[in-house]
Formats: C-alpha cells, structure tokens, sequence
C-alpha cells in the first residue's frame, strides 16, 4: 500500500508538472477539480494516464493501448475541469452545461478537438497526456446559456457611466487600463463587470466587439506582476492602474467614480471595445 501511494503521490507532481510548464511567471493559474485554468494564457489544461496492457504481444503495442487509454482519460478530465470554469461571479461552465443542451453538445465537441500540449511515455508501457482548451472559445459557446444571458441582461440593465473625452493631444494612443485587485478576495471570470460606487457600469462584455470576445476575451488576468503587463503589450505601453479594495459578487469590480474618470480621459476611446483591460490579483 506505501508503494502504491508513493507512486501516485510521484503521478500527481509530474501531472502538475506538465501542467505548469506552460505557465510563465505572471500567468495567473487557477486549480479547478481534474484540471488547471491559466487565465492568462486563457486555457484549460488537464491530463490522462493510461498503463499498459500487460497482455499485449509486444512493448509497442501497449503503448499504443495506453497512449488511447491516456487521451480518452485526459478528455474525460478535461471536460470535468471545463465545468469548473468561472462564467460570472455567481455561475459555472457546469450550470451551462447542465441547463442548456446546446452549449454541452457544444462543449463535448470542442473537447473532443482539444490540442494534445505533451505526451509523456514511460519505460513500462505508460503514458500521460496533457490537453487543452481556449477560454475565448469557451466562452463564445457558453454566451447562449440562458442563466448567463439573464445574469448579464440583468447586470447590464444598469446605467452606463459617461465616459470623459479624452485628451486633445492623443494621449493614451498604447494605454492599458489596469485594474489592481491584489489583496482582495477575487475569483477570475470569463465575464466580469466593473461599477462605479454609486453602481454605474464602467466596463462589461456588451461593452467589447463579439470578434475580440471570441479571440481574446474581455479581459487578460496576470498574477501580482506588473512587468508581465508590460510584456504582454509591449514597453511603449502606458500602464493605467486603478486600485480596487471592493469585489462585488466575488468576480466583479467596484471602483471610485472620481478615480476613474481621471484615468478614463487618458484612454483611446476603443481601448475597451479592443479589451484592452487587465486584472491584476
């Protein structure tokens, strides 16, 4: 019994660590059950073992069966994983899922084309592999839910906050509007709001092109790391950091109206409609 927990105990921290090796420092990851979501890169990551037939007549042949074996399982987990993504503050993939035929026909499919990232093999026969999933697909699959639909039709009743001109001189051309959340009890979302404190809406999915929340989301997450912002935009960008100490619905933001708009004038008037926006926690 010791060896075989000894064993799987060596499983679990290669698994993790295929897992990770995708991950850069700033790469906000988050552990869902059966799997890994890297926020920042905005995928959904999990893995599958297979052992080898001990019956097969020959070594190649088991790894064939267990490389199978492998994949079959690595989907399985990552469909589980999927359903413990975020879609807003008080949902889940799995209650899309679970509600909606459409969206879990959906997501089956795209998980049966998931990208293979590693295939380990063993000396013994086995294998693991390591899938994944886009977050921007996945969200553009859940948007039909008819929970998230109503969730975000009732968020987005809320008045727009005006948004100031911006500067004469063309300030802000590579401004990112960044959002500091670090310290605060935060759970990334694929959806999240921002509002004033007086519960205007600075920033929400109707808010961005459908082709930019199919690519690359409303939102990029980086974890405690201003430099990875500079890297993921480029050094001639301008950083515009907002400190938020209010989370509201465990995912959505809530900021000082006078703050904002002094950081708002510097924007491009699109930078938000280009999800030009980050979440730094």
């Amino acid at each position: 019994m010791t060896r075989i927990m000894t064993v799987l105990a060596v499983l679990v921290a290669f698994c993790s660590l295929l897992l990770a090796q995708d991950a850069d420092k700033g790469d906000a990851m988050q552990d869902v059950p059966h799997g890994k979501i890297n926020w920042t890169k905005q995928y959904v990551y999990a893995t599958g073992s297979g052992a080898p037939d001990l019956k097969a007549p020959n070594v190649a042949v088991a790894r064939l069966g267990a490389e199978r074996v492998a994949k079959a399982d690595a989907y399985r987990n990552l469909l589980e994983a999927i359903k413990g993504v975020t879609v807003t503050g008080t949902t889940t993939l799995k209650n899309s899922i679970e509600e909606s035929m459409e969206v879990k026909t959906s997501v089956e499919g795209l998980v049966k084309g998931a990208e293979i990232v590693t295939t380990k093999y063993y000396s013994d026969g086995g294998v693991d592999v390591v899938v994944r999933v886009p977050l921007s697909t996945l969200s553009d699959k859940v948007s039909s839910s008819p929970t998230v639909e109503k969730e975000i039709a009732t968020k987005e009743t809320v008045k727009v906050a005006a948004t100031p001109a911006p500067a004469a001189d063309g300030g802000g051309q590579k401004a990112i509007l960044v959002f500091d959340v670090r310290g605060a009890k935060f759970t990334p979302s694929l959806f999240p709001v921002v509002y004033t404190d007086d519960g205007k809406i600075v920033y929400s999915k109707k808010q961005v092109r459908a082709e930019v929340l199919k690519t690359t989301g409303m939102i990029h997450y980086i974890k405690d790391d201003l430099d990875s912002v500079s890297m993921m935009y480029g050094d001639a960008a301008t950083m515009l950091v907002l400190k938020i100490n209010k989370i509201k619905n465990k995912s959505d933001l809530i900021v000082g109206a006078n703050e904002l708009a002094s950081i708002q004038a510097k924007l491009k008037p699109d930078a938000m409609s280009e999800g030009k926006v980050v979440i730094l926690f």
